[in-house]
């Protein structure tokens, strides 16, 4: 009997001691962030953080980093031929400005009132807050398609332009890192306020 007892709480110790093992391995699984709630780095992409513009987010390796200009960033692929103007996936993201109270059905209305060709429409979550993807749109004088998102946080609209998202001729090439870019950053966008 004695030896029961000791076996019966050995096995409880046991199970409770897999419980917590098991419970720490599964807390791993998720994406590791920062305190900031960035997400941490990858194998496969590196933590950008625009604290001037609000946002934080993962950019696949290879790809580059420019900011021309106050409240623009710009994430561009490898160049994907050796010709001047090389075909490259690329990323603008622009914070607009303050949405005055528009909603955002108003704001992407505005934005894409131009468009030469019937696109499509679809909403997402992005930094926690509903936004609007547009596929397909050819606006001004484009040789190209291209796919934006238009989000509101915090009275702010920001606005994602991946480009060229288009299968014709020379750009179709770029697709395959369009959608590396598209996966990256979508999953790992985070605002910061």
């Amino acid at each position: 009997m004695l030896t029961m007892g000791k076996t019966n709480k050995l096995d409880r110790l046991f199970s409770c001691c897999l419980f917590f093992i098991l419970i720490l391995v599964l807390s791993g699984c998720s994406s590791p962030t920062q305190s900031n709630g960035c997400q941490v780095g990858t194998a496969d992409a590196t933590p950008y953080t625009n604290n001037q513009d609000g946002y934080c987010l993962l950019i696949p390796n290879g790809f580059s980093i420019s900011q021309p200009t106050e409240g623009l960033l710009i994430i561009s692929g490898p160049a994907l031929d050796q010709s001047i103007e090389s075909v490259q996936a690329t990323l603008n993201i622009s914070r607009i400005g303050s949405s005055s109270g528009r909603t955002l059905t108003e704001i992407t209305q505005e934005a894409w009132s131009g468009a030469r060709e019937a696109y499509t429409q679809s909403t997402i979550t992005l930094g926690g807050d509903p936004a609007t993807v547009a596929e397909g749109l050819l606006i001004g004088e484009a040789e190209w398609k291209i796919k934006e998102v238009i989000v509101i946080h915090a009275n702010m609209a920001y606005k994602l332009t991946f480009t060229p998202v288009d299968d014709s001729a020379n750009f179709a090439k770029a697709l395959p890192d369009i959608q590396k870019l598209w996966d990256t950053v979508i999953t790992s966008f985070t605002f910061l306020f």
